[in-house]
């Protein structure tokens, strides 16, 4: 029988506490143990401030039946992109902290790769790339560099950092060192895909954020004339590039262009935040257990997406877009959000708006607002058929077993 190849898939967030996590790394992972060759370890990193011992506990659970083991590993450093900034103390030791972390990442994954073998590691993001690259040039792993995003634009837009700026600079080189080292990189778009090849001449797998299509059905609602349309926009973290001001504008349009207006429900774990930014008669903000955010998506009549006009929303798959999809939801995204435009396009599921021109959202809302009554069994019959030949995790799963090296 051939020998089972240990994965350690590395990551610098919570895997415990963040719906994008479980969806992207806990799920997958639980896929591919099923594969008897595959003895996979997930790492999670937990701020101790934010530790839930309960909810580390139902994760472990969770993944030990499916045959994956869960480490948690207890992070220093604050969270560098979000609208809210941490106070200027940890701003200040940020560099220091975030050194501490990447050397005991370091530790952690040498000790895996020495223990195990042959070892991969799974490097989901920037920091854990940076901590497992000296365990690759020693040979004791082969490395999947799986950034996800492009961060050194994304902590320059978060930080205004110009693109002379040294921080920035530093960022870029770190990422074409990453690139280079990998024996993998993983892009979740074809534009992330040409973004890197041009950086460091890099040839990345294109593995899509898909959707866990047995957890989303489409609901039964159509709306009525009489009763405001019913928009939801699903937000992470409460990070800048979200763009949520836009979220508002986009609702604006789109009560103009219907007789009863529209509502606009936000989704985020940051909903206090968020409720005291955007909140208003219109405009409900609250936080959701993960299990219930299917139901609220099959009781909507739209999906919104929007983000900002930066590299990284130009190379981005969002998760929220293929869980709307899944769910039978038209789609309302502003332009140049990685392959959203030209899937909406295609598919005929929704529409992209220009956000520099927002005078003209009305004429192109308007055809698909009118579908929503004469044809909206057709859009989500067609949403959801996207959401499975595009989203689905059993195209992605053998690229992945290809990264590990399971059919060399």
């Amino acid at each position: 029988m051939a020998e089972s190849i240990h994965v350690l898939h590395l990551c610098h967030h919570s895997v415990v506490r963040q719906g994008i996590l479980r969806s992207q790394v806990a799920e997958p992972m639980k896929r591919l143990a099923r594969n008897p060759r595959l003895k996979i370890t997930v790492v999670s990193a937990e701020r101790s401030d934010e530790r839930d011992p309960m909810a580390e506990r139902d994760l472990s659970r969770d993944l030990a039946g499916a045959g994956v083991s869960l480490h948690v590993f207890e992070k220093r450093v604050a969270p560098a992109a979000r609208t809210a900034r941490p106070p200027l103390l940890k701003r200040v030791l940020s560099p220091m902290h975030l050194a501490w972390d990447v050397l005991r990442l370091r530790r952690l994954a040498f000790r895996f790769a020495r223990e195990h073998r042959p070892c991969v590691i799974h490097a989901r993001s920037y920091i854990a790339a940076w901590a497992a690259l000296g365990v690759r040039r020693r040979e004791l792993c082969r490395l999947v560099f799986d950034p996800r995003g492009a961060l050194p634009e994304e902590l320059a837009a978060a930080q205004g950092w110009a693109a002379d700026s040294r921080r920035y600079l530093w960022w870029r080189d770190l990422e074409r060192r990453l690139l280079r080292g990998a024996d993998t990189v993983i892009a979740v778009s074809e534009p992330m895909a040409a973004h890197f090849a041009e950086r460091a001449d890099v040839s990345p797998v294109v593995i899509r954020n898909c959707v866990d299509l047995e957890r989303f059905s489409p609901g039964t609602r159509t709306p009525a004339p009489g009763a405001p349309l019913r928009l939801v926009f699903l937000v992470g973290v409460d990070v800048p590039y979200q763009a949520s001001e836009l979220a508002l504008t986009l609702r604006r349009a789109v009560a103009a262009g219907w007789p009863a207006g529209a509502i606009l429900r936000v989704i985020t774990p940051d909903a206090d935040a968020m409720r005291a930014r955007l909140g208003s008669p219109e405009v409900n903000c609250d936080s959701l257990a993960r299990d219930a955010i299917p139901a609220a998506l099959a009781e909507s009549d739209l999906g919104v997406l929007v983000r900002d006009s930066t590299v990284g929303s130009l190379v981005a798959c969002p998760v929220k877009f293929p869980e709307y999809l899944a769910a039978g939801l038209p789609v309302l995204a502003t332009r140049g959000i990685g392959e959203v435009d030209a899937i909406l396009r295609d598919r005929g599921v929704g529409v992209s708006l220009d956000p520099s021109a927002t005078s003209e959202w009305p004429r192109h809302l308007a055809p698909l607002l009118a579908r929503l009554t004469s044809q909206r069994e057709e859009l989500r019959q067609s949403a959801r058929r996207a959401a499975e030949e595009i989203f689905a995790w059993e195209h992605s799963l053998p690229l992945l077993e290809h990264a590990y090296g399971l059919w060399r």
